[in-house]
């Protein structure tokens, strides 16, 4: 080209054919779906990482999590700021197992399920939980059950993934941190008492077995030793956190109860808060954050944890409440 077409502005890039990306946030319907859904997640949610998770030894901490894109400053500020496509794509691929700068990490909403998986990396794993109202409240986090985007395949019909096939996993974007996260190495949690709470984590469970959803079919009445080893555990995510109490009702949860946990009496109660940090540990919204349709009940641990969440809440904050802590 010469230069008297580059002065006269012939020098131009020919225009591409191809639309601009659409922005998740441009189409309104769409984001709406997605805003709906973050609506839809457990109160917690918990991990299993190692040192090697992501590819490289940066992306976890006991005090954050960093997406490989967020580590180089290349992830986005909101989900809603990504295209729709970039959105799909990055989904698929995360979900697919292939290594990408993504922008999320994976939960899961079982804490036995994660337990079992750490039995696989035993000297190196760690167990985190994150408060998902704390996170999308007070850092902005979104965060997906995985079969609700399946909002997307009309988007991009064939290419898109099959997002139903992971219902066991949940999605959070962006960088995890603040006081509504916490990872304690697996074997110091077995050091505590983890082992002699639930002995069959000694050994390698399988947890992706065909039992990952049933509970062991005994039911297990509640012991004094038991609440002491879930207090010596719950409390290596801090003695006066905010997740102190979840983690050991979570635990809790990992065996049995009597009526799927609607069977505990008050004088259980009181011994259960006693042991996971007293009463001011309980979240006062615990039952306003709790409800059927978003926990999945094929995990028994889930459908229990719904349950003794609801009764320790209301020991705690309902009806009585006030006469029964003044004794």
């Amino acid at each position: 080209m010469s230069l008297l077409d580059r002065i006269k502005g012939h020098g131009k890039e020919p225009a591409s054919d191809e639309p601009e990306p659409k922005i998740l946030r441009e189409d309104k319907v769409l984001e709406s779906k997605l805003q709906e859904s973050t609506k839809k997640v457990p109160r917690y949610l918990f991990r299993m990482w190692h040192p090697g998770s992501g590819g490289n030894l940066q992306l976890n901490t006991t005090i954050k999590i960093t997406p490989l894109a967020f580590l180089n400053g290349a992830g986005h500020n909101s989900v809603y700021d990504m295209s729709i496509q970039g959105f799909i794509d990055m989904t698929a691929s995360h979900l697919r197992g292939n290594h990408i700068a993504t922008e999320f990490s994976s939960w899961s909403a079982s804490p036995r399920f994660v337990l079992h998986y750490a039995t696989s990396e035993r000297e190196s794993a760690y167990i985190a939980i994150i408060d998902t109202l704390g996170l999308q409240e007070e850092n902005g986090n979104s965060m997906f059950w995985v079969p609700d985007l399946a909002i997307f395949e009309k988007s991009a019909p064939g290419r898109s993934p099959d997002y139903e096939m992971y219902d066991w996993e949940y999605l959070v974007h962006g960088i995890v941190d603040g006081r509504h996260y916490k990872a304690v190495p697996f074997k110091s949690l077995c050091q505590a008492g983890l082992i002699n709470y639930l002995p069959t984590l000694r050994n390698h469970v399988q947890a992706w077995g065909a039992n990952r959803f049933a509970l062991p079919v005994s039911i297990v009445p509640l012991s004094r030793e038991e609440l002491e080893d879930l207090g010596r555990v719950a409390s290596l995510f801090g003695p006066h956190s905010n997740l102190r109490a979840p983690v050991a009702v979570a635990l809790f949860c990992c065996k049995k109860r009597a009526e799927s946990g609607k069977g505990l009496e008050e004088e259980e109660l009181g011994e259960l808060v006693h042991h996971i940090g007293g009463r001011n540990l309980v979240p006062d919204d615990w039952c306003a954050s709790l409800s059927n349709d978003v926990y999945d009940l094929r995990y028994e641990d889930n459908k229990q944890m719904i349950n003794v969440m609801r009764a320790v809440s209301t020991y705690c904050w309902g009806r009585g409440s006030r006469a029964r802590f003044a004794k």
